[in-house]
């Protein structure tokens, strides 16, 4: 299961690096944007590709950071929906609808994909809200452990295809540190999924692992990264990717980030190729 939550985790793992906490006393304020595109049949025989771009705002202060991202989906054949821990590969949930939902339990399988209207579809998705607040930093400055709240508004209605029409709501750890150059990460998410009508989600744990290294003086960074999460619904596999990123710091202060990930499990994309860029503005 991955989405625009996880690439912003992963844009997160880059500035959490050393060093990139503002000072005392010296908040930031950033625009952040992100577009991925990513593809795969999560099971169906049918492949489904989908855009999202994101669009928000971060606050970074000496002991935390809030953000606040809203997402634009457009996606063609089948249907993918956007939880609060990334997409669940359903085939459409259209309970709003009067019609029952096309994913089955208990079959190690989804349901076929919807037709018609879901074909082609393009909206605005549901706001996700995220703040990291520090707990400890190790001495030096070399290590932090923060703690992670976050929540999905449901503005997307179900029948759209881009929610679920609840609210969804996490909490976890970040980790972030270097050893011997070394950038490290781990980032777990505990999400309470609220159920549409007629589909059964199961709370999940979303996770995000990763190592890289800074060049050019601090300029560039390389990053290698595992993401996933435990299984969705009963005939939903646990989803997991791996991937790369690449991020460089212009002279301004501006982060640019480039990701790619390939699906490891049947429940996420095959492939997914995503940029994301930070501007300062204050």
């Amino acid at each position: 299961m991955t989405g625009p939550g996880r690439r912003a985790i992963l844009l997160c793992a880059v500035l959490l690096s050393p060093g990139a906490a503002p000072a005392q006393g010296a908040p930031r304020l950033s625009w952040v944007s992100s577009v991925q595109v990513a593809s795969g049949d999560y099971t169906f025989g049918q492949r489904t590709t989908s855009v999202y771009v994101a669009t928000g705002l971060t606050l970074d202060a000496s002991r935390f950071r809030a953000s606040l991202s809203v997402p634009f989906v457009a996606q063609s054949e089948g249907w993918v929906q956007v939880v609060g821990g990334g997409v669940v590969p359903s085939g459409g949930m259209r309970g709003d609808l009067g019609e029952s939902s096309s994913m089955t339990h208990g079959s190690g399988m989804m349901g076929t994909p919807q037709s018609g209207s879901a074909n082609g579809v393009m909206g605005l998705g549901d706001p996700v809200a995220r703040l990291d607040m520090d707990l400890g930093r190790s001495p030096g400055g070399v290590g932090t452990l923060r703690a992670v709240l976050a929540t999905k508004v449901p503005l997307a209605s179900l029948s759209s295809g881009f929610g679920t029409g609840e609210w969804d709501l996490g909490a976890g750890l970040s980790a972030a540190g270097s050893v011997s150059g070394t950038f490290l990460f781990a980032d777990a998410t505990y999400w309470a999924l609220g159920d549409p009508a007629t589909v059964d989600l199961r709370n999940i744990a979303s996770y995000g692992l990763g190592a890289g290294r800074s060049l050019a003086g601090g300029r560039v960074g390389v990053l290698g990264s595992l993401i996933g999460s435990t299984s969705v619904a009963a005939g939903i596999p646990a989803s997991l990717q791996g991937g790369g990123s690449v991020s460089y710091r212009t002279a301004d202060g501006r982060d640019i980030l480039v990701t790619v990930l390939a699906g490891l499990s049947r429940s996420a994309p095959d492939v997914a190729v995503g940029a994301a860029w930070r501007i300062l503005l204050r």
